[in-house]
């Protein structure tokens, strides 16, 4: 591997252990002060500044600063430069679209809210991924709920399946997390990380329904 490329991969590993600490801001910092070089593979500089970039405004959103979740999520919708990739003809930006809808909703930009979550279900591809799974969930908030719990509980069956991945059992934790079986999901997120301790997705999910409980808890 060149040794720009070599730099860059540290950089997002960097990034990458600043999201699994929380430290969003941070791991922001650090894909900004840093111009990668386009490689094979360099995507992932990108994925990770969508991950801090959406994490972080989800955290917004639990402590009800919306204005501030809405730049978050506007700001995943980005292609700096400085990370070395341009924005492809058809931008697979599902999840941030849905969640600037949720925004845009909780700040009673009812308009927006719709406009950001058309723009996640028409993107017009199906699959078994995060893209389909936020496709889906627009569709919910749209008010297609017949179409959405289709698609939901076909992903939320990706667990039964014998050769179930880690990922395929977090994607399906979290379809089930909008089918409103949070039991369920969190069963899904644990094996998860049964069958892959580092499986970020199933962590971060964890993560936010502890931190729910403790919230909870604290005001009772």
């Amino acid at each position: 591997m060149p040794v720009k490329a070599a730099e860059d991969v540290v950089r997002v590993r960097q990034a990458a252990f600043l999201v699994d600490e929380g430290r969003f801001e941070d791991a922001l910092g650090v894909l900004g002060s840093h111009p990668f070089k386009p490689w094979e593979g360099g995507q992932v500089a990108r994925e990770m500044y969508v991950l801090a970039n959406v994490e972080r405004g989800r955290q917004q959103m639990s402590h009800k600063a919306f204005g501030e979740a809405e730049k978050s999520f506007r700001q995943a919708l980005e292609y700096p430069v400085t990370l070395g990739v341009g924005k492809p003809s058809r931008p697979h930006d599902e999840e941030a679209q849905y969640w600037l809808g949720e925004a845009l909703n909780a700040e009673g930009d009812r308009n927006g809210a719709l406009s950001a979550w058309r723009s996640a279900a028409d993107s017009g591809e199906s699959g078994d991924g995060n893209s389909a799974l936020f496709r889906a969930a627009a569709l919910q908030r749209l008010g297609n709920s017949q179409q959405a719990e289709k698609e939901l509980s076909r992903l939320a069956t990706m667990a039964d399946e014998s050769q179930a991945s880690a990922q395929d059992f977090c994607i399906a934790g979290r379809a089930q997390q909008f089918l409103g079986q949070g039991s369920t999901a969190e069963q899904d997120f644990r094996e998860a990380l049964k069958r892959d301790p580092g499986n970020r997705c199933a962590r971060l999910e964890l993560t936010r329904t502890a931190d729910r409980m403790e919230t909870v808890g604290a005001t009772h």
